[in-house]
């Protein structure tokens, strides 16, 4: 049976961490480790009241590993992939390893389904790929559940994927494997269907014929990508920035405003909604509430939202002094407040 160890990397997601951890260890992973870096809030006192109630699940202070990979110039994320995966195969206490953000949680259809079971119905394979389902932005209030009853989202041709560590895969990217370019024909790539797949844009999307092939379905998993999350959250995360990139800029500059993206190439079809039955909600939410309880993290969980709260006035702060910023990133202002306050 297959074995399944999941890597994060997180800075300053204590808001966050608690039940992306509780709705991976709820779907059948079997171990998480965290690698926390840059931390300002109290992500570790939140992983160590989880680590003490959950031994399969760990975390690493990763400061020294971003100024080893600035200093050679590399991703600190392809430093630290690369360090988990070779670890990982020394060990051989796991048959597949996958990486994940903090804002991407790892979906079946159906909503109750066990991780296991993909790899049943995928077959074998060395490379699996799931798609992005992303969220929207909208009035959506700050600190809202991941996910409710019912959720309009935007199938995209991103992928994050999952590796079978007795393959020769090469070394893990943000998206996928090194090995699928370098010898596609050698690797199996599918999708948790079972369906054979091809990339392109390095393996982080897929190949335009499979894009055609899949636009009117649901895969049976997916990986829904909290990009927005509420107004304030978006906004906040800003001031994230991305130093672990050797990128000096005063924000995080990889975002597109708090607006959709229309006419991406990465979007596949019109948005949709997904719903699941209420009941299945609410079993889930019971869940996560004795989770937090089990852990004594209710307050730790509150005091990660004022730190998000706080980095919204921060951005405030900052563009008061600043105003030029608005103008140097503008597309990262689209939709928000500084937006407006740019054109008044």
């Amino acid at each position: 049976m297959a074995s399944l160890k999941l890597v994060a990397i997180a800075k300053d997601e204590a808001a966050y961490l608690p039940e992306w951890i509780y709705h991976h260890l709820r779907i059948g992973f079997d171990e998480i480790d965290v690698y926390l870096n840059g931390i300002t809030d109290n992500s570790f006192k939140v992983m160590r009241r989880i680590c003490a109630r959950h031994s399969n699940v760990n975390f690493y202070n990763a400061d020294s590993l971003v100024g080893i990979s600035n200093r050679a110039k590399r991703s600190f994320q392809h430093v630290i992939y690369r360090f988990a995966w070779k670890t990982e195969q020394s060990k051989r206490n796991f048959s597949h390893l996958a990486f994940l953000d903090i804002d991407e949680y790892l979906l079946s259809e159906s909503f109750d389904q066990n991780v296991k079971k993909m790899f049943r119905s995928a077959g074998q394979f060395d490379v699996l790929s799931n798609l992005w389902y992303s969220d929207l932005p909208g009035k959506v209030e700050p600190f809202s559940r991941f996910f409710v009853d019912s959720l309009e989202l935007q199938k995209m041709s991103v992928v994050k994927s999952v590796g079978r560590l007795s393959s020769n895969l090469g070394s893990p990217m943000v998206h996928n494997f090194t090995g699928i370019k370098r010898k596609p024909h050698k690797i199996k790539s599918v999708l948790s269907n079972g369906a054979t797949i091809q990339y392109s844009a390095l393996g982080k999307r897929l190949s335009d014929h499979d894009v055609e092939r899949c636009a009117s379905t649901i895969e049976p998993w997916f990986v829904f990508h909290r990009i927005y999350r509420s107004h304030l959250e978006y906004c906040a995360s800003l001031m994230r920035g991305r130093k672990h990139r050797a990128n000096d800029a005063p924000i995080k500059d990889n975002r597109f405003g708090y607006v959709r993206r229309q006419g991406s190439r990465q979007a596949i079809g019109t948005t949709f909604r997904h719903q699941i039955s209420s009941e299945k909600n609410s079993h889930y939410q019971r869940g996560f509430e004795k989770f937090l309880d089990e852990c004594n993290l209710e307050n730790q969980l509150e005091v990660g939202r004022e730190s998000v709260r706080k980095k919204f006035r921060a951005l405030e702060a900052l563009l008061q002094e600043q105003p030029d910023i608005i103008d140097r990133y503008s597309n990262v202002f689209n939709g928000t407040v500084f937006e407006k306050k740019a054109s008044s």
